[in-house]
């Protein structure tokens, strides 16, 4: 985060070999609530990232997948790079991790966001009323705006 572009989620790697931003909007609400974030690395070397189930910037790509032999690397959330450094270290909490044998799909990474990803716009909800409903409700609205 913030490491190329204030503000911002980037992916970052060893000696920022693969240090890329998804040129996404800035980060307003990570101090206020929680966040969701997802990276999907494919196997064609690409990566997307989700922020609340939702795309997050552009689909960046990598020269593909990088192996790192067993018991010589390690998964660091929350902390830059070693050495530990009260700097260095994330400015917040971590709730969850969740860390995948294959990519996920969109619509995976979506429910993995949970009821942070679950707004349903005026229209999506309109459309799920019954006729009857429909009536109801823009009548209420009606005596609402009325009063």
């Amino acid at each position: 985060f913030g490491e190329l572009e204030a503000g911002r989620w980037n992916l970052a790697s060893e000696n920022r070999n693969r240090t890329v931003s998804f040129e996404g909007p800035e980060e307003r609400g990570a101090d206020k609530e929680f966040v969701h974030l997802a990276f999907v690395f494919a196997a064609d070397g690409s990566v997307r990232a989700f922020r609340n189930g939702q795309a997050y910037g552009r689909a960046i790509r990598t020269r593909g997948p990088i192996v790192f032999p067993a018991g010589q690397a390690r998964l660091v959330i929350g902390l830059r790079h070693p050495p530990t450094l009260r700097a260095r270290h994330l400015r917040g909490e971590v709730d969850r991790v969740q860390l995948h044998l294959r990519a996920l799909t969109a619509r995976e990474v979506l429910a993995s966001a949970g009821p942070l990803a679950t707004a349903v716009s005026e229209q999506e909800f309109q459309a799920s009323l019954s006729t009857s409903e429909q009536k109801r409700r823009s009548h209420l609205k009606f005596e609402i705006a009325h009063l």
